[in-house]
């Protein structure tokens, strides 16, 4: 299992280093941008920014730009032929008196090279336009740390024997991966802890659960806020609480701690309150479920009654009868817990 956690994590990892490489400037004041860089000279940089769906052209003076990266993965389709008829595909950067300036992706790096004038025959520049397809990449990736309260619903709630949870009032944190695949649609990846404490009467124990989950965000971009929709499944995992509750006019419950993993959902929505900088701060309300079911009983009721019965002693050619006494037990167990919870939480993201 936690092999494949793994394999899942380095996917995303290398899913969203290939799928969102592109230009980025940094900027004197420490700020980067991500961009398209179309042309340059000494003194401008003239680029194109993708933007709430949109890209739009724009130029950039070079006295705010402490440094430029570039990624030559991104379009390839200048050419340069040579006086020896020689060709080759790059990306133009810029051409000074005496040379041209390019970079090109050679075995998974990008190279960059400097040609001298008077060996170029020619040089094919594609025009300044460049299509949504292939700025797609370009979509916001962020990462969120959120925070807030959960409220147990249903059977997790309820005290009323041992398919109960008994449980009252918690927190969560959760931390969200973010990867824009379009305008509208983002795909998620979301590890979780929670816990959520019992009745008072109950010795302050707590039942504890966390979880690694994955699927989609459905994105309504607005002004100043964005409205997010999300649908997540995967692993998670329950600790019970442990205790002992004896209720008037029924059986011992005895709660043991243990524990087991299941597959769950989390459903919720979000606001995201955009600002002027990479950060962003967001609120959000989540409902989580998973059927568990333990390997050992997670509690038990014991309940424990009197019988009595009639014996005879013997004395002489006399019986005396007298009343004795016993004490039965019976046990019931449980392997169950549901846990459904409602979460409400605020916190912060960072949009790389």
């Amino acid at each position: 299992m936690k092999l494949k956690i793994l394999h899942f994590c380095l996917f995303f990892l290398f899913f969203q280093a290939f799928c969102f490489s592109q230009d980025k400037i940094i900027f004197t004041s420490g700020k980067e941008r991500k961009c398209f860089i179309l042309n340059e000279d000494s003194s401008i940089v003239k680029v194109i920014l993708f933007k709430d769906g949109k890209n739009f052209n724009t130029s950039i003076n070079r006295e705010y730009i402490q440094s430029i990266i570039y990624d030559a993965n991104i379009r390839q389709k200048d050419n340069i032929t040579f006086l020896n008829g020689s060709t080759i595909a790059c990306r133009f950067i810029r051409e000074n008196s005496d040379s041209v300036f390019t970079i090109s992706f050679v075995n998974g790096l990008n190279k960059t090279t400097l040609f001298d004038k008077n060996s170029i025959k020619t040089i094919e520049k594609q025009n300044d336009s460049i299509t949504n397809s292939e700025l797609k990449y370009s979509s916001d990736t962020k990462i969120s740390v959120s925070t807030g309260f959960c409220i147990p619903l249903g059977e997790y709630a309820e005290s009323l024997g041992i398919n109960s949870g008994y449980a009252t009032l918690g927190g969560k944190i959760s931390i969200q991966l973010s990867i824009g695949l379009t305008k509208y649609l983002n795909l998620g990846l979301k590890g979780y802890g929670l816990y959520n404490g019992t009745e008072n009467y109950l010795n302050n124990t707590s039942w504890k659960s966390g979880g690694l989950l994955g699927g989609l965000e459905l994105i309504i971009p607005n002004t100043p806020f964005d409205l997010e929709f999300r649908a997540l499944g995967g692993l998670m995992y329950l600790m019970s609480p442990d205790f002992k509750y004896n209720p008037r006019n029924s059986g011992l419950i005895e709660y043991n701690k243990t524990s087991t993993n299941a597959l769950g959902v989390d459903l919720g929505i979000g606001f995201n309150i955009n600002s002027k900088s990479n950060f962003n701060f967001l609120a959000k309300v989540d409902y989580l479920y998973a059927n568990f079911e333990f390997d050992e009983p997670k509690a038990t009721t014991t309940y424990t009654f009197q019988t009595s019965s009639i014996e005879y002693d013997n004395i002489g050619n006399i019986q005396i009868p007298r009343i004795v006494y016993t004490n039965t037990k019976k046990i019931i167990e449980s392997n169950n817990q549901i846990l459904s919870a409602l979460s409400i939480s605020i916190g912060f993201g960072y949009k790389f």
